[in-house]
Formats: structure tokens, C-alpha cells, sequence
């Protein structure tokens, strides 16, 4: 059995799950961008209630998302929170948002609810609902942050606009959808709202074995 790989989130690792799976998974850190590496130590330290350590740990949430979307072919999204989240967005929704950015074959269903629905409305055209993206403590760091960030290659990353995902989405539409995951805008839109689990997951590999010869590449 060839191993995989994963990142792990920012934070301690789990040593006896690693140990116990190393023969097929090997666990390594996404780290955190560049500028922010020298604070590391300090926002540990400090502690989980500190400003610093909220603010360096949502930053490294979302280099990590950008690890996982270089690393995969493909994005399923499917349920999530749409609160408590760590980071700057709920994970499936700056997941989603990654792979419509970088043009990431992208399969969406609103079968369990969750950010993938409030995803799929938007993505359908649907006004923003008031709990998307509900604002956190994190919006007043993101907007004042507690260390300095010059680097322009991840301007993006440092902001929260919350309306500005939505809209993007928007723009991208089930056309564009269609146009990168192998799926008819029909087929699609069924996956987009089938309620039946086993009709998703046949859905998706249709789309897959359309795929497959690029994927292969």
C-alpha cells in the first residue's frame, strides 16, 4: 500500500495517531506564511484567549486550505459549519472559494445542509443570507492586525469581505461550474440539490471519469 500524504491544521500534532498509521499516512504541517513564521513561538506562548495566537492561527488556517488545493485534483464540498469557525471564513466556504479562484474542478451538493448550501445559493444567484459568514472577533484582527504583513502575494488572504465571496460565487455560476467538473449545468444542478446520498456520490464519479484522462496528466 503506496502512503499518503496530509496537512494537518495548525497546532500539536497527535503522536500516537501518526505512530500508529505511519506505515500508510505520513502527517506533515502546512506551517504558516512566511511572514508570519518568526511570530509562532510567541502566539504558542501566549496562549489560545490571546489576539495574537487568534489571528496567526486563522492566518495559517487559511495558508493551509491553500496547501490542500494544491495538492488535490478535484474539491468536494458537502455540509459544514457555518459557525465557530477558527478561521477567517468557515472552512468549506474558503475551501470552495480556493478552488473557484484557481479554476479547481469543483463538485457541490446541499445534500447535509450546512456552508455547501449557502454556497450553492450563491452560486445560484440567491440573495446573502445574514448568517453567511457572520462576523467574528476575528473581523476587528483582520482589520487592525497585531503584527505587520507587507507581502503582496498574500493581500488577498489578509481580508474579510464577506460579501465579496458571496458575489464571487455568484459570478461564477453553474456555467462556470460546469465548465471545469465534467458535469453537464443539468447534471449539476442536480447534484446541487439531490437529496438521496448514493445519487451525489454517483453524480461526482461521473464527473470524475469525464475528467479522468486531464487528471491523469
Amino acid at each position: 500500500m503506496s502512503q499518503k500524504t496530509v496537512f494537518r491544521k495548525p497546532g500539536n500534532p497527535t503522536r500516537l495517531d501518526q505512530e500508529q498509521l505511519s506505515s500508510t499516512l505520513r502527517v506533515e504541517s502546512a506551517g504558516l506564511p512566511e511572514e508570519l513564521r518568526p511570530y509562532d513561538s510567541d502566539a504558542r506562548r501566549a496562549g489560545p484567549t490571546n489576539e495574537l495566537y487568534a489571528y496567526i492561527r486563522a492566518r495559517g488556517l487559511t495558508f493551509l486550505r491553500h496547501a490542500l488545493n494544491d495538492a488535490c485534483h478535484v474539491r468536494l464540498c458537502v455540509g459544514g459549519g457555518r459557525s465557530g469557525s477558527e478561521g477567517r471564513y468557515p472552512g468549506i466556504i474558503e475551501e470552495a472559494l480556493l478552488a473557484v479562484k484557481h479554476k479547481k474542478p469543483l463538485y457541490l451538493a446541499s445534500v447535509l445542509g450546512g456552508a455547501a448550501e449557502q454556497v450553492v445559493e450563491a452560486l445560484e444567484g440567491k440573495q446573502m443570507t445574514e448568517d453567511f459568514c457572520r462576523p467574528t472577533p476575528l473581523y476587528r484582527l483582520y482589520s487592525n492586525p497585531p503584527v505587520p504583513e507587507a507581502d503582496e502575494s498574500t493581500r488577498d488572504d489578509r481580508t474579510i469581505d464577506r460579501a465579496a465571496i458571496w458575489k464571487e460565487f455568484a459570478e461564477t455560476g453553474r456555467q462556470r461550474l460546469a465548465a471545469t467538473n465534467g458535469l453537464t449545468v443539468e447534471e449539476n444542478d442536480e447534484l446541487l440539490h439531490t437529496p438521496v446520498i448514493e445519487r451525489m456520490i454517483e453524480l461526482v464519479l461521473i464527473g470524475l471519469s469525464r475528467l479522468r484522462p486531464d487528471l491523469d496528466r
